[in-house]
């Protein structure tokens, strides 16, 4: 199974990631051979999240989207390939007039409760619940399976979400491979810090529409690696099966499905990295 195997040896790659900073987008790319198996997903599974979640939009697994409300999107092909899209959608949405100025903070002192925007807003996250819900599937199916491919790229790394409510809700875990491993070993951290840190902070601002400070990219004393993002000491940690060449990562304090998508887009600008410096 791909989740474990790419822990020591190098295996044939069955998908990747990547981040696209304009408009922002979550990027998936499918090898061809295993894009057959997202044409039948558990049913039971959809239906458990579909009750749990209370979505009303149906599942779509159709040749150009897949996952609830057709959240992932099939853009083309791109090498061995299937490349599909999951743009970045936004939490934060206005709601109405403030309540206190009601709309008219110009003719006064500034008003504490809007900021002096003159509007209220609200949460909805139906929108990266349906996304997160849609990847749990996806990837499960992608990372469990036992179809034997060929690839001429390597896994570089795997990750599976889950998506649930209330406390670490927004979970997920996966394995950093061995050959990610290495390279890791000897890039500059600081220059592949900045360049994820920045991609987390534009998902988090399409999200939320607000600016954050709390991302740290880094590697612990033993050249593991730390992904933070803003939240409760919420981020991933190495932790599990770990062994000389790779080793397994978790969520700590991931509670809201917007903080497993943007930790998703730190991994996916890290993919991006090392697939780079691999084709080199």
């Amino acid at each position: 199974m791909l989740y474990f195997e790419a822990l020591e040896q190098a295996v044939p790659c069955r998908y990747e990631l990547s981040w696209q900073a304009e408009p922002p987008a979550l990027i998936l790319r499918v090898n061809r051979q295993l894009v057959f198996l997202l044409e039948n997903p558990d049913q039971d599974e959809i239906a458990e999240l579909a009750k749990v979640n209370e979505f009303k939009n149906d599942f779509l697994a159709t040749a150009d989207s897949f996952g609830f409300d057709g959240v992932v999107k099939k853009v083309g092909l791109k090498g061995e390939f299937v490349e599909y899209e999951i743009e970045i959608p936004r939490v934060k949405k206005e709601s109405g007039t403030c309540p206190i100025c009601r709309g008219a903070s110009k003719f006064f002192a500034v008003c504490a409760y809007c900021n002096s925007t003159d509007k209220t807003y609200k949460h909805d996250e139906n929108k990266v619940r349906m996304i997160s819900a849609s990847l749990t599937i996806l990837l499960r199916l992608l990372n469990w399976s036992d179809q034997e491919i060929k690839s001429k790229s390597i896994q570089l790394l795997t990750v599976q979400p889950i998506t649930a409510l209330g406390a670490n809700g927004g979970s997920m875990s996966g394995i950093y491979s061995k050959s990610l491993v290495a390279w890791l070993d000897k890039t500059d951290i600081f220059e592949l810090s900045q360049a994820m840190i920045a991609a987390m902070q534009t998902c988090w601002i399409q999200l939320l529409q607000e600016t954050a400070t709390k991302f740290f990219v880094s590697l612990n004393g033993d050249g593991k690696l730390s992904i933070t993002c803003p939240g409760n000491s919420c981020g991933l940690d190495p932790g599990g099966l770990q062994t000389k060449q790779g080793y397994e990562f978790s969520s700590h304090n991931a509670d809201s499905v917007w903080q497993q998508l943007t930790l998703l887009v730190g991994l996916a600008v890290l993919y991006d990295q090392a697939r780079q410096a691999n084709q080199k």
